[in-house]
């Protein structure tokens, strides 16, 4: 990526669905005693999958977005649906915690 023009941020929220980076959002405590300790049920990916298909495909459709790049671990990740169908680059640090991937995230704005 030469240079970032313009960038959008879309988070995943408790119930797996994204939602676009700029609505509002309240804050929960985490289940158990960290983020991680979460326990994500087949159904709810299953039917996260189905609605973010319909956010993603109205997000990416106008081929604006060259790169898609996602933050976050492969338990969440199913519940996207295949990004391949939207003709865009993605970037997936798969492996390490949230620091080597906020790592792989700075590297991917500011490379060389």
């Amino acid at each position: 990526m030469d240079e970032v023009k313009e960038v959008d941020v879309t988070v995943m929220t408790d119930d797996l669905t994204l939602l676009d980076g700029s609505a509002p959002m309240s804050y929960d405590e985490p289940e158990g005693t960290s983020w991680g300790d979460k326990t994500i049920m087949k159904k709810t990916v299953e039917s996260a999958k189905v609605i973010n298909e319909v956010y993603l495909r109205k997000k990416l459709k106008g081929k604006k977005y060259r790169e898609v790049f996602i933050a976050m671990g492969k338990e969440y990740a199913a519940a996207l649906p295949d990004l391949s169908q939207y003709g865009v680059n993605v970037v997936f640090p798969a492996s390490g915690g949230p620091g080597p991937k906020a790592q792989a995230l700075k590297e991917w704005f500011n490379p060389g």
